[in-house]
Parts: structure tokens; C-alpha cells; sequence
């Protein structure tokens, strides 16, 4: 197959997220460690977007050479890991990885080692640059030819991805329909509110007009009592998000800092969502002619 768009495949015993190994090592004492492990061939560090920050890849004509990632070296505190064994093994260390995330986001990231081991039973492949729905159909063909008696079948990252976090994607499916729903209730709610507010004062303003009050007078005064309002929600609302988000955090172990603009910048968006839904009844107010709202009086 000529596809010349695929600058990257190697063969592994599967892939990061869903394909590691969990191998249990003995060291002198009698005590235990358990690394991830998995197996490939020199191509599998490009095609995975490993970078290698110290000493070299693993090859062929080494068959005890062995990449670790940082978390390996710290965990054994190794001042230089190059060319030192790898406890409880007859392996030794030929280069550093640096750590990539082969677990969930809420679990810390394990020692890892590579292994070189050409005869595997997956391809990797590098598809981010190529259109899926084109390229799929001609992998399909060539694997049929190839193995013919052998159903062809595949499975991408980013899905084994989604699937590790399928609790935290729904969570936040949920939360973006609930935010949209009750933004889309409240504005109708405001909406009324307003047009019953704006009726009841529109002699009040007529008077202000005729009194030498101007456009933006009016508005800021018919405006005022609203921003009063929903400042005094969103004040009392951050305590009780922030309780929730740190509590949502504290399950991951890597996460944001909670900074202030994430809290100050939603405010903004309330408050400009706010006075949209309410800007077209206080303009209609404040450009009311006074001698039609006072006729009546």
C-alpha cells in the first residue's frame, strides 16, 4: 500500500492507553515492584511521539536495552540512569522517555519500560494527517489480501481515551445541556420580569424625561436595580462553585489551579447575557416619548 501521507508506523504489543502490560519485579530485599511494560520495534518511540531525553532508542542488536520514563527514575532515584540495570531484572537502561500518560487522569503516571521486541501482533499508526474515512478503507483491502482468513479490525486512541474518561465526558455533557437550559429559562424569566417592571414605570420615566433626564440616564437607572441583583447572586454563587470544583478536582492527579479569572470572566458573561435580554424592553422605555406615557395623567 502507497500512502505516502503516513510518515510513522511501528509494531507494538498494543498501545499506551489500552495495550500496557503490568509486570511485577523482585528485588534483593524480597520486596515487589510493579512497572507498565510494553514491547515494540525502533519505530515505536516516533510513532507514538515519545521524546527521548536522555541517552539513545533501543535496537535490535540489544535485546536487554530498555527505555524507562522519568517516573521510573525517580521512583529508584537514579542520578544516571544510563547504563544501570533495571532493579530485580538482567535488563539495563539505554535511554529516558519523558513521561507521557498511559493511565487514567486521575491516577498518577507509573514507572514505564519499553522493551524492544520486532514480532508483535499490532500496528500503530499515525494517522493525524490523513482523512480517516479514505485512508480506513484501503487498510481494510491490504489486510484482507494479506490475511485474508483474519476480520480486519481497529481501534483509535482517541476513543480508548474517551472510554478511560466516559464518566467525565457524560459529567460534562450533562453540566453543558443543564448551564445552556437554565441560561435559555432565565433569560425568558428576566425577559418577563422586565416587560412588567418596564410597564409599571413608565410614567416614572416619562417624568425624569420631562425633568431633563437623558437616554443614558434612563438606562443606567432601569438597568441599576438588575445589576444589583444579579451581582448579589454571583457573589453568593462563587463559594458554593468553588466548593464543588475543588471537590471535582481533587479526584484527578494532575489539575488547574483555580485562578480568579475563571470566576471573574463567567461573571462578565452572565451580566452581559443578562442586559442583552433586557435591552431591548429599557431602550424601548427610555426612548418613550413623554407626552404619550404622561397622556393620562
Amino acid at each position: 500500500m502507497n500512502y505516502p501521507q503516513i510518515p510513522r508506523v511501528a509494531i507494538s504489543s498494543g498501545n499506551p492507553i489500552s495495550g500496557s502490560w503490568i509486570i511485577r519485579y523482585r528485588l534483593d530485599d524480597q520486596s515487589f515492584y510493579s512497572p507498565y511494560f510494553m514491547n515494540g520495534d525502533e519505530d515505536l518511540t516516533e510513532t507514538l511521539g515519545l521524546t527521548i531525553i536522555d541517552g539513545k532508542n533501543y535496537n535490535s542488536q540489544d535485546s536487554h536495552g530498555k527505555l524507562v520514563n522519568e517516573t521510573f527514575v525517580r521512583f529508584f532515584d537514579m542520578k544516571d540512569p544510563i547504563g544501570q540495570a533495571i532493579p530485580g531484572s538482567e535488563d539495563h537502561i539505554v535511554g529516558v522517555v519523558k513521561d507521557f500518560n498511559c493511565v487514567s487522569l486521575k491516577q498518577e503516571i507509573p514507572p514505564y519500560i519499553i522493551s524492544y521486541k520486532g514480532n508483535q501482533n499490532f500496528l500503530l499508526i499515525d494517522i493525524s494527517d490523513v482523512d480517516l474515512g479514505q485512508f480506513m478503507p484501503l487498510v481494510a483491502d491490504e489486510w484482507q489480501q494479506v490475511f485474508p482468513d483474519v476480520i480486519f479490525d481497529y481501534n483509535l486512541i482517541e476513543d480508548e481515551l474517551l472510554t478511560k474518561h466516559k464518566e467525565d465526558a457524560y459529567f460534562f455533557r450533562m453540566i453543558i445541556s443543564f448551564t445552556v437550559a437554565s441560561l435559555i429559562i432565565s433569560c425568558f424569566g428576566l425577559y418577563g420580569i422586565a416587560s412588567f417592571t418596564f410597564s409599571r414605570r413608565t410614567k416614572e420615566i416619562g417624568i425624569r424625561k420631562v425633568l431633563g433626564a437623558s437616554f443614558t440616564n434612563i438606562l443606567l437607572l432601569v438597568w441599576k436595580d438588575y445589576v444589583k441583583l444579579i451581582f448579589i447572586s454571583y457573589l453568593l454563587a462563587i463559594p458554593v462553585v468553588n466548593y464543588f470544583l475543588t471537590e471535582w478536582l481533587s479526584q484527578f492527579a494532575y489539575k488547574i489551579e483555580l485562578s480568579w479569572w475563571l470566576y471573574v470572566i463567567p461573571g462578565l458573561i452572565i451580566m452581559m447575557i443578562a442586559l442583552l435580554t433586557i435591552s431591548g424592553q429599557s431602550v424601548k422605555v427610555a426612548n418613550t416619548n413623554p407626552v404619550d406615557s404622561l397622556r393620562d395623567e
